[in-house]
């Protein structure tokens, strides 16, 4: 039976026991030694679905030293396998035995960004009681709709109030599990692309992702949760292209998933991979028409 080789049979096979001798913290990551190898980790960041770090391959040899440097990415397979290559190179080892180091590395560097709080790119602004105390005002006050109005006023776009109200709610619907989602037709220069942009700038900038265009499978390749709660909105319909079912299919199933084939990282060998994209997503559309119409679905 063949020996699997895979960096997640490994890290069930062996734990690195972090003692002074192999494992040593620095300022802005650490320095390990794995099977005789010596390596500097920095850079280190973690978010849901990415876990970056620059990692230096150390060898010493009749007093000199080499050195190869690559930053990865340790949750991509191609990442990974690049940096097993030059590892490789550098210290003469087979791949079985360098990959064993990766997966060490890795596990490590799960660790460091747990105690560090570094699972997330930026991070997340907790609410004040006196943030809670204005919000429930405005939410309970008589004259919301109002005070709504005139704050879309206020940053420069003055149409009709039914049109500005129902697409400042569809915004705000992003956060339920059946969101609502818009499709604006009108002629060109009416200010659509100026309304969108005004409603957008009310909303949290992780909240949503804007495009020009979209290519037929752009959004099956996202991160899993990339897109769930946001809004995504495309400038014109006609960027929108072969996207349009992709879009059509997570509204109305709240996700997406593709089959794809590809090479395996570690072995070679031909596979059959998936991924999935969740939602629920909010789209918003802008089609330039001969007059104005405004759609929730």
């Amino acid at each position: 039976m063949k020996r699997e080789t895979s960096c997640f049979m490994v890290l069930l096979r062996f734990r690195l026991t972090t003692n002074s001798e192999s494992y040593r913290k620095a300022e802005h990551g650490f320095s390990v030694t794995c099977n005789n190898s010596e390596y500097n980790i920095i850079g280190i960041s973690g978010a849901e679905t990415k876990l970056k770090a620059t990692v230096k391959g150390i060898k010493t040899h009749k007093g000199k030293r080499r050195f190869h440097v690559d930053t990865v990415d340790f949750y991509s397979s191609l990442s990974r396998k690049l940096l097993l290559g030059g590892l490789a190179d550098l210290f003469g080892e087979g791949e079985e035995a360098i990959t064993e180091d990766i997966c060490k590395i890795m596990e490590l560097v799960e660790k460091h960004t747990e105690e560090s709080g570094q699972n997330n790119d930026t991070p997340k602004e907790e609410m004040t009681e006196a943030d809670k105390e204005e919000a429930l005002r405005f939410l309970r006050g008589p004259k919301m709709f109002e005070e709504i109005i005139s704050d879309i006023e206020a940053l420069g776009y003055t149409g009709d109030d039914t049109i500005k109200l129902l697409c400042y709610i569809a915004a705000i619907s992003r956060k339920i599990d059946d969101p609502l989602s818009i499709m604006i037709q009108s002629r060109s220069a009416a200010g659509k692309s100026f309304l969108q942009d005004t409603i957008l700038s009310l909303v949290l900038d992780e909240d949503f992702v804007k495009y020009t265009r979209l290519t037929d499978q752009s959004l099956f390749y996202k991160d899993r949760y990339n897109l769930a709660h946001k809004i995504l909105a495309i400038e014109e319909f006609d960027g929108m292209n072969g996207a349009i079912y992709s879009i059509r299919a997570i509204q109305s199933s709240k996700k997406i998933t593709i089959a794809y084939t590809g090479k395996d990282a570690m072995t070679g060998a031909m596979k059959t991979a998936e991924n999935t994209v969740e939602g629920p997503v909010r789209a918003w559309q802008i089609i330039t028409f001969t007059f104005m119409r405004l759609y929730l679905d």
